[in-house]
């Protein structure tokens, strides 16, 4: 069973445009890094370690942009 938690945030809320900006940017995030994955994948066969992926996308603006506790 899986639990999720669903929050509804109308456009007439006065956070709206703050969190649709954060969840841009995180999508954003999200692409870049799953693209650095995949192309080091492809290209060594095998899977990019952690220590060594971090240091690919801190380097990222979209990791810049989000608040510390959000990347």
């Amino acid at each position: 069973m899986l639990l999720v938690e669903k929050h509804i945030i109308k456009s007439s809320s006065s956070f709206f445009k703050e969190i649709d900006a954060l969840a841009f940017i995180s999508k954003n995030l999200y692409n870049s890094i799953n693209y650095i994955v995949r192309q080091y994948y492809f290209l060594n066969n095998k899977h990019i370690k952690f220590k060594e992926l971090y240091e690919e996308f801190k380097k990222l603006e979209a990791y810049k942009q989000l608040p510390a506790k959000i990347s």
